[in-house]
């Protein structure tokens, strides 16, 4: 064809002369959004959002339907397009009803994919499982143990009766891996030649160390405390944790290639200067909140008052405590909560809690006040300590006054306020201060070249929230060090943000925040959640997690949760509604959504769901909610396909009397080829599977199509081993992406449990494994003896639906030429 000359975005390009400016633009490379369009098929102008500013135009032209003409100047990028493509994109999400992410996935502080090993679990991929949740979180031996697991708050299981018991599933793989002796590692690059230093080896550290040796990082963890662990080790009691369960994962860690120097106090044995001196490129602290806050009364420090850290350190690492009979706990967290069944432990006989607020304002996980309640500590709520009394130099007892509670404070909690007159005198043999945790900062002072190193306003090293950066640019901070007393998981998220900031530092010079992806939502909070996504939902009760009888536990620090077992995980896994949308890491709506900078809190979404779900087809999951009528499915069955397999329903936007809108529905001459689920663009059109979804990162495997000799063209898409879909191979002869039925969706069987992959002998009563030549040989030798005593028509070959052609024909030379038989058919249906 004829050739053009034109301008785009100030480049010269030169063109067929039939060419479209949105083929024109791909042919350099230059990116114009599409949501309608398709190579295929005559362009829609549906959606829309492929416009573009060609000069002498009033208004901007959809760049998907307009041919190029010679001397065209064209912007696909100048600001009046790109507005115009956001609020396309605004009015089109206004619209669209769905999760993007699960909202347990939102709730982690990790980002950890919930629904996607969840699904693994239910399907039996535990390793799979284990791979996904450490992408995230290395360490999840223990944190399957510790974890306060909010994404089991924010679970929409609550809504139908009780949440996914997500951290005994997590904790069950981990244990799976170990004493199946799988032990999974991750594969470590060739050495990057950079060395970073890290500063504490809690979990902030430990995790950082696993991600930056996967990037071929060299590490080394300096801590101040003679073994690994931080607060893992020394805080948390070996009841909930055990010390062989810590030891194991961190070990695991430190077989990557990450070096140890314990026993090495940041700013005494080792400064800024000295680590640059040894070569290190990037520094990591993650020094934790060792110190314990004061009540600020007098006589804080006299025998027979310590603080909840210091009992709980003092313990782990084998010291023998005098605590006396009566304990009491003042404070209201979770380590108030490890103290004072550690008393229990030790042999005390009476341990009373004492906190100003109410059981609701406790800061204390709900699962581990009723644990210490179980256990048989006293609750004494609505009181706080006004004086300490002494007797012969030492603690004899503390007052305390009542409050009530009154409007909420700045953080939101109800505010104690004291009642005059109602002091209270409780007596102990021991007092237990457990009211916050914070840094030791003498290391600031210790090491002059942190003199420059901006401060937040409480006096602590700051950083870029997103990166974790500061003003010094090797360095870097996360865990309690820069937000304060948080949680461990919260800890290992910042380790992982460290590790890729610090890359991005070694590798580029730079640090760029990683931009947090778009996502839309059924309702930010749980209640908020339309019923209707509930409705059809049996309800199926919890699994019960193991717990040593409380006799049990008495006077010993055995492990008081057990993990469930292969069986009961599976069927747990197996309650999972997945939430999240099946096409979230395809969907071109959300990707363009990040692309344009989309806000979505500030557009009037829908907050209930507006169409009932077809649940008709078999392999189809169709959910007009989320559709944005682009009318690909339609215009790809007509015109493609010529099924004429999708109508257009008109249906009424409400408030009622608006316009009406048209969606998609599949009538009964669908042939199941599912073009039309490559072709949705937003999630409206999914695959339906035998078992939850996922849906996971997957790898291709390009090949041919065996069903036929067509020969299409084919990716088989899969995780690990197991083909999850199946699509076609897009622009290449002869299908063009195209497939029927058994090439899309004719390969379950292939998962099969009952699979035979090696021929099989019977010997006995039990089969033996045999080389294929063996068992042909037998299978050849068995016919001729059948054929030879009873005659050729004894024998006859059926072939099954899913040989091919060749194999057909292979089969009836083998029945016609060999047995000398004709009874030879086959079965056409899937």
């Amino acid at each position: 064809m004829a050739k053009v000359s034109l301008t785009i975005n100030s480049r010269s390009v030169e063109t067929e002369s039939g060419n479209t400016i949105l083929q024109a633009a791909a042919q350099e490379g230059i990116f114009i959004p599409t949501l309608c369009h398709h190579p295929l098929l005559k362009p829609e102008e549906a959606c829309r959002i492929c416009v573009v500013q060609v000069e002498g135009e009033e208004k901007l032209v959809a760049s998907c339907a307009v041919q190029v003409k010679e001397g065209m100047i064209i912007q696909t990028d100048s600001q009046g397009v790109l507005d115009a493509r956001r609020g396309i994109l605004e009015l089109l999400l206004e619209n669209h009803y769905g999760d993007c992410l699960a909202p347990c996935h939102l709730a982690c502080p990790a980002g950890i994919d919930i629904q996607g090993y969840v699904a693994h679990i239910s399907r039996g991929e535990f390793t799979e499982a284990l791979k996904l949740i450490k992408e995230k979180n290395p360490l999840p031996l223990c944190i399957g143990r510790v974890c306060p697991h909010f994404c089991e708050d924010a679970c929409r299981r609550n809504r139908v009766d009780q949440p996914i018991a997500i951290n005994p599933l997590k904790r069950f793989v981990a244990d799976y891996d170990r004493l199946e002796g799988i032990a999974y590692k991750p594969e470590i690059p060739a050495d990057s030649g950079h060395k970073v230093a890290i500063i504490g080896g809690g979990p902030g550290g430990l995790s950082a160390a696993y991600y930056l040796r996967q990037r071929g990082h060299q590490v080394t963890i300096f801590d101040a405390k003679p073994q690994l662990g931080g607060m893992l080790r020394y805080a948390i009691p070996e009841y909930r944790l055990p010390k062989k369960i810590l030891d194991q994962e961190i070990q695991g860690i430190l077989d990557l290639g990450v070096a140890v120097r314990p026993n090495c106090v940041y700013g005494q044995d080792i400064t800024l200067a000295a680590l640059r001196e040894e070569g290190y490129k990037a520094i990591f602290m993650a020094l934790g909140t060792w110190k314990s806050s004061r009540l600020g009364l007098e006589g804080e420090d006299l025998p027979g008052i310590m603080h909840a850290l210091d009992l709980l350190i003092r313990t782990s690492m084998g010291e023998k405590l005098e605590i006396g009979k009566k304990v009491l706990i003042i404070g209201d967290g979770n380590t108030g909560m490890d103290a004072a069944r550690t008393c229990l432990r030790m042999g005390t006989e009476e341990v009373t809690m004492l906190y100003r607020r109410s059981r609701k304002e406790m800061t204390a996980h709900h699962e581990e006040v009723d644990a210490t309640e179980a256990e048989g500590v006293k609750l004494e709520l609505l009181v706080s300590p006004t004086r300490i009394i002494a007797e012969n130099g030492r603690f004899k007892a503390m007052e305390f006054i009542r409050n009530e509670l009154k409007e909420p404070d700045a953080g939101g909690r109800a505010r104690p306020v004291p009642i005059p007159g109602s002091e209270e005198i409780y007596e102990a043999d021991l007092a237990v201060i457990s009211i916050g945790q914070f840094s030791d900062l003498t290391f600031l002072q210790n090491d002059p070249d942190l003199k420059e190193l901006v401060l937040s306003k409480w006096g602590t090293p700051d950083a870029d929230p997103q990166t974790l950066q500061t003003s010094i640019p090797d360095l870097f901070i996360g865990g309690d060090l820069f937000r304060g007393p948080q949680t461990v998981i919260q800890a290992i998220a910042d380790g992982r943000t460290a590790a890729g900031s610090i890359h991005q530092y070694l590798t580029r010079g730079e640090v760029k925040p990683i931009k947090k992806p778009f996502n839309i939502s059924k309702g930010k909070k749980l209640a908020q959640v339309d019923e209707a996504n509930f409705e059809d939902v049996p309800k199926r009760p919890r699994v019960h997690q193991p717990h040593m009888p409380l006799p049990e536990r008495e006077h010993n620090f055995k492990e008081v949760e057990a993990t469930i077992d292969q069986t009961e995980a599976m069927e747990e896994a197996a309650r999972c509604l997945s939430c999240g949308c099946q096409d979230v890491l395809d969907c071109r709506l959300r990707s363009y959504a990040d692309t344009y900078n989309v806000d979505i809190d500030k557009l009037p979404v829908w907050t209930k769901r507006k169409y009932p779900l077809p649940k008709e087809h078999p392999f189809i999951a169709v959910d007009p909610n989320k559709c944005i009528t682009c009318r690909r499915c339609v215009h790809g069955c007509s015109e493609y396909q010529v099924q004429l397999a999708f109508e257009l329903q008109e249906v009424q936007k409400t408030p009622e009397g608006g316009p009406p809108v048209f969606i998609p529905n599949i009538n009964e001459r669908c042939v199941s080829c599912g073009f039309c689920l490559a072709n949705c663009p937003t999630g409206a059109l999914t695959e339906k599977t035998a078992g939850l979804p996922g849906p996971w990162n997957l790898k291709r495997t390009k090949t041919t199509c065996t069903y036929c000799g067509v020969g299409c063209q084919l990716y088989l898409e899969k995780v690990d081993d197991r083909i999850v879909r199946v699509t076609g191979v897009d622009n290449t002869p002869p299908n063009f992406s195209h497939l029927c039925v058994k090439g899309r969706f004719g390969f379950d069987f292939i998962n099969h449990a009952d699979r035979l992959k090696h021929p099989l002998i019977k010997e006995g009563d039990h089969f033996r494994q045999a080389s294929w030549d063996e068992a042909l040989d037998l299978v050849a030798k068995r016919f001729l003896e059948i054929r030879d005593q009873y005659g050729p028509d004894s024998l006859a070959g059926l072939t099954s639906a899913r040989a091919t052609n060749e194999e057909n024909y292979l089969m009836q030379k083998l029945v016609r030429g060999v047995f000398k038989t004709n009874n030879i058919d086959h079965c056409a249906r899937l």
